[in-house]
């Protein structure tokens, strides 16, 4: 299709937004110095990117043209409140939103938490809830696996949200209720439910349908595959080690994602400056494609 159609489907450069040139050069606007995250609502009118040495997310506003211009930045310690005198955006890294597009979620690595942001009709964010290493959650649960929390996803169906920590090597599953509040469903660490190839986890995703979760590790060298039973909770599937089933570059294996159809999973390694094809067969399971 490319050869026969040059310009099908392939990228062309549109606009750089570099941190320091953006409304009006303003020192409390431009944080996107160490970029680590980025999201586009489900509407396509905004963008959100985390940094996580300026400890902030950055909202762009993006017309039918797909030109960005700067619509606000919430910064650790500053436009968020405190809840018990700390702030839950020190290296703020992993970003999603929402299908609804009513809340995004961002993950401090610094702080070992999560905060949900509520989205307003016009794309302004206000900090909705924060759930934190060593805290409770609404419904009184403890939660202890959010230690150097760096990634999330979010269902499609919008009923759940993932978190994996790189600290504490584990997958976190929290529910969502119709008010966009969330409470602990599952943690699972390394070495426990069978899942021994979390050490470091990295990165997560979830399949289009919402039967399977992703979880990469970049000191395992691994991705787990979890299946996603009616419950919400995750009984490990599958997991892939680097050296297994003909993936030989999956060290650092540091982000996943999944293809629209479910058909392909990919993975991206810092380490071995490479990234690995999966094929989905449609029982879930994968094989290097």
């Amino acid at each position: 299709v490319l050869e026969q159609y040059t310009s099908t489907l392939v990228l062309t450069f549109k606009e750089d937004i570099k941190d320091g040139i953006f409304d009006g050069g303003d020192p409390d606007s431009n944080r996107l110095f160490g970029a680590s995250g980025v999201a586009i609502s489900p509407d396509g009118s905004q963008l959100y990117v985390t940094s996580a040495i300026e400890s902030a997310v950055t909202v762009f506003n993006r017309d039918g043209f797909g030109n960005i211009t700067f619509s606000q930045t919430i910064r650790d310690g500053s436009d968020v409140g405190a809840i018990s005198g700390s702030e839950l955006l020190a290296g703020a890294f992993g970003v999603a939103v929402s299908p609804d597009g009513s809340q995004i979620f961002v993950t401090s690595v610094g702080d070992d938490g999560l905060t949900a942001f509520s989205r307003d009709g016009a794309g302004n964010l206000t900090e909705q809830q924060r759930l934190r290493d060593g805290r409770r959650d609404p419904n009184d649960n403890d939660i202890n696996t959010l230690a150097g929390a760096i990634d999330v996803a979010v269902s499609p169906d919008g009923s759940q949200v993932f978190v994996v920590s790189l600290t504490d090597s584990a997958i976190t599953v929290f529910d969502r209720d119709i008010s966009g509040e969330l409470t602990l469903r599952q943690s699972i660490a390394d070495g426990q439910a069978g899942a021994n190839e979390l050490f470091g986890a990295s990165g997560v995703a979830i399949s289009p349908t919402g039967d399977q979760v992703f979880v990469t590790s970049q000191e395992d060298a691994a991705i787990t595959v979890f299946a996603r039973d009616a419950s919400g909770k995750l009984p490990l599937r599958q997991t892939i080690k680097d050296g297994q089933s003909g993936a030989d570059e999956l060290f650092g294996a540091s982000s996943v994602d999944v293809s629209p159809d479910g058909k392909q999973v990919y993975v991206a390694s810092a380490t071995a400056a490479a990234e690995t094809g999966f094929d989905r067969k449609a029982e879930g399971t994968m094989s290097i494609a």
